[in-house]
């Protein structure tokens, strides 16, 4: 990043280009903010797809035809964002230390019960990675509420994270590598030896220290199944349709899951575990399209012969589209960082199945609210979250807990149409349509990406919003127009 360029304005019509200037290095920036450190593998893969197909066909009488398809793709060498900053807690020994400070605090909480201060630095010389980081025996931050706050909830990861920065006025990590390393003396002005640990004790590039860096690697894959069912109907007495059925999973590292954001794993030491649904896994869909020539006035079986009935109700059609599908997939979120800075650690099930979770979902509706519950409210503690009988975060430190993606309450959506066709004179009609987005105003609560709040120590946990129509609208929409078709 130290050679990048960036330009100090685009080239104006007229002028000569505007001159290129050069960032500062990247060691300017550490401690003190600036721009992120980001790469790709100069020999990355082209990401490539194996897709493969084959269908049996049925023709049902003169207009109508039956097809079963199965379709299929893999794809390998899929770009994915990695952090190759993660913190590390395994290799230094700090994971060690961290179940050592717990100890030391359980101890303490045990013989002052009723201290709202309660420490974790134990006997001299048990936490010397922490000893030095804090700045010696004795510092306050060995009653810090948030790492005392780590060490109950089992955070190895999110301590490690803060050690390996600055904290306000605090140089935890400079305590730890001394003035030799630059930015320490340069940037913040610590002087001192420090206690001796290398620059990459904590993360594999220090410059970024307390950050995340991006590198593009070809690591992800993905594959999709699907089984299909497909009924048409051609015109036939004024009517045809399309009815069709899928069957299908969509999955794969990278697809992108939906769940860390930029970053689709939850470690570089196992890319696997971020294996799971892609955002539009969508396992049942049924669709349903058609129209319909009402059989009425001139020239049809019904008031054949009626004038008025020609005029007022001939040549009407109507059509409709119908969707029904399962909900779209999300995954439980427990909220700690037992392993590394930024890797969901997953939660902890009590006494329940992922399969029974997936059966409770649903909607259950909240009085005067616009939201409800989408999976059974014995599951959920309102303005806490999830019931801890059931679900809990991973406190385990050094691992990740239960994975568990669930998919949200099915779907419904109807669209319908009608239009009329008036005659007016030879080769010229009018033509009056009507189109009802959501014909029915049914609302439709938590079935995209996104809706459904799946953070199990957040105070919303378990509820989602509405989402009417695939239109994205939140109710009824009416669209009326006119033609003039010549």
């Amino acid at each position: 990043c130290a050679d990048s360029c960036s330009p100090t304005g685009p080239p104006q019509l007229g002028y000569a280009p505007a001159a290129y200037q050069k960032t500062a290095l990247q060691s300017d920036y550490t401690f003190v903010g600036g721009p992120g450190v980001n790469g790709l593998d100069p020999k990355i893969q082209q990401p490539y797809s194996e897709s493969w197909n084959f269908g049996i066909q049925r023709s049902l009488g003169s207009s109508r035809v039956l097809e079963i398809r199965y379709n299929g793709n893999r794809t390998i060498h899929q770009w994915v964002n990695t952090n190759p900053n993660e913190v590390n807690i395994f290799e230094n020994g700090f994971l060690d230390e961290f179940k050592k400070a717990q100890a030391n605090l359980a101890a303490y909480v045990a013989a002052h019960p009723t201290d709202p201060n309660p420490s974790f630095e134990g006997s001299s010389g048990s936490l010397p990675m922490l000893t030095a980081a804090f700045g010696g025996a004795g510092a306050s931050d060995f009653t810090n509420a948030g790492f005392v706050r780590n060490l109950q909830t089992g955070q190895a990861g999110a301590l490690a994270n803060t050690l390996s920065g600055i904290n306000g006025t605090v140089p935890y990590f400079c305590n730890l590598v001394g003035d030799g390393f630059g930015p320490c003396k340069n940037n913040i002005g610590y002087t001192g030896a420090g206690a001796g640990y290398p620059i990459n004790v904590f993360q594999a590039n220090p410059f970024a220290a307390g950050s995340s860096t991006g590198a593009m690697v070809a690591a992800g894959y993905s594959n999709y199944h699907g089984l299909q069912v497909d009924l048409r109907q051609g015109s036939w007495k004024g009517l045809q349709f399309d009815a069709n059925y899928t069957w299908s999973h969509s999955l794969g590292v990278a697809s992108p899951n939906d769940w860390t954001g930029a970053l689709t794993v939850f470690s570089l030491r196992n890319f696997h575990q971020g294996y799971g649904p892609s955002r539009y896994d969508l396992t049942h869909v049924t669709h349903i399209s058609g129209t319909y020539d009402l059989p009425i006035g001139r020239g049809h079986a019904i008031l054949g012969n009626s004038v008025v009935a020609d005029k007022v109700l001939g040549g009407i059609t109507v059509g409709t589209i119908v969707t029904f599908q399962t909900g779209a997939p999300f995954m439980l979120t427990g909220g700690n960082r037992t392993f590394n800075d930024y890797g969901d650690s997953g939660i902890t099930l009590h006494g329940v199945t992922s399969a029974e979770l997936q059966k409770a979902v649903g909607v259950h509706r909240v009085a005067h609210s616009s939201s409800a519950y989408l999976i059974d409210p014995k599951y959920i503690t309102p303005g806490h979250g999830a019931n801890s009988t059931y679900i809990t975060p991973n406190t385990t430190p050094g691992t990740i807990g239960n994975i568990v993606y669930l998919h949200g309450p099915h779907a419904y959506y109807q669209d319908m149409s009608v239009s009329k066709s008036i005659p007016i004179y030879e080769r010229f009609k009018f033509r009056f349509q009507g189109e009802f987005l959501n014909v029915w105003n049914h609302p439709v609560f938590g079935s995209t990406p996104g809706s459904f709040n799946s953070s199990i120590q957040s105070t919303g946990f378990g509820r989602g919003g509405v989402t009417n129509n695939l239109a994205g609208g939140f109710g009824r929409i009416i669209e009326l127009r006119g033609n003039l078709e010549f």
